[in-house]
């Protein structure tokens, strides 16, 4: 909008006027979120941990998957709110999933501070995962 209307562009609230660098930049921004979506966005699923099972919800029927079939379940440490990757034995691809919001940021990773968190920090022990 600000290439067709230069008057609407505000920084900080004075008016401001962007040359082409600036929408480059922006429009590169965009593409980048864009193409990161695409690649990612497939693999985000939401799930109900358990006991024994791990429930993706997003399918229908719910996929239910023992923990004993899980490959990995791994922790992004720079994410937040906390990011995790789940792996499945004798399955292509991965899973995305987030715990709550519950963390604490370190300054080199994030602490998940969830029962979910917690949960996984103990299946992973027991498991050897």
């Amino acid at each position: 909008m600000g290439y067709l209307i230069p008057e609407s562009v505000t920084v900080n609230g004075e008016p401001s006027e962007f040359d082409i660098y600036d929408y480059a930049i922006i429009g590169g921004i965009t593409i980048l979120g864009i193409i990161l979506q695409l690649l990612f966005g497939p693999h985000f699923v939401s799930i109900k941990l358990g006991g024994q099972n791990i429930t993706i919800l997003d399918y229908e029927p719910e996929e239910v998957i023992n923990w004993m079939n899980v490959e990995s379940i791994s922790k992004f440490w720079f994410v937040f709110p906390p990011l995790y990757k789940l792996k499945i034995k004798n399955e292509e691809g991965y899973y995305l999933f987030t715990t709550k919001p519950t963390y604490v940021d370190t300054g080199i990773g994030t602490v998940d501070l969830s029962s979910m968190g917690s949960l996984i920090k103990r299946k992973k022990k027991e498991l050897g995962i």
